[in-house]
């Protein structure tokens, strides 16, 4: 772990941000959702070699699951908002337009289901929502199922 920005455990509620109050962000990095491993996700945004460390906003609809919380509450500067990448008026809460780049994470479904459509569909929306707040905002999405050849056409 020494390779790694570390630091004292942070509490969910002092990393909540909540609107009032709030700290304005420049330069960031807004997750959009959540995965079981999210750990492994922050590990390479955290990494000693980088100079500058990002802050890092992840924006979920549900309440942070206290599992994944623990797994993430000693990296600095990582900064929790429940909100929907749908709604414009979260989107601005978490300073879209000043955000260096955003992921966007698909709902995880079973394999066998058509569900999987949908949620490229919705991830996709997501992307078209942000790129109209912000045109020049750096965007990786995780797709589930739809061909690349669909997106690029």
């Amino acid at each position: 772990m020494k390779n790694f920005y570390i630091g004292k455990i942070n509490s969910l509620e002092n990393a909540t941000l909540n609107g009032v109050d709030d700290p304005k962000f420049e330069n960031h990095i807004i997750i959009c959702g959540i995965v079981p491993g999210m750990r492994h996700l922050l590990l390479p945004l955290r990494t000693r070699s980088l100079k500058t460390i990002h802050p890092v906003i992840i924006l979920y609809s549900d309440p942070m699951p206290t599992n994944i919380w623990k797994q993430i509450n000693r990296f600095p500067k990582v900064h929790f908002m429940q909100g929907s990448p749908y709604k414009l008026q979260d989107l601005d809460k978490a300073c879209i337009q000043k955000a260096l780049a955003v992921i966007i994470l698909s709902k995880h479904t079973d394999q066998d289901s058509s569900n999987t459509t949908m949620a490229d569909a919705d991830t996709i929306f997501i992307y078209k929502t942000i790129k109209s707040c912000n045109p020049n905002i750096r965007i990786i999405t995780e797709l589930s199922k739809t061909p690349l050849r669909t997106i690029l056409c």
